[in-house]
């Protein structure tokens, strides 16, 4: 395997995490905005 095929393997995997951080990331921020929007709703009906 040559350096650069290695550095662009490596650089794919890199780029791999920082997706899967990346849709982590959202998923918990959508998460939490459909809480904090059914608090809300909640409060409202009480």
């Amino acid at each position: 395997m040559t350096l650069g095929v290695a550095l662009t393997q490596i650089a794919a995997e890199i780029m791999l995490d920082r997706s899967t951080v990346l849709l982590a990331t959202n998923s918990i921020a959508a998460h939490s905005t459909h809480r904090a929007n059914s608090l809300l709703v909640r409060n409202r009906i009480d």
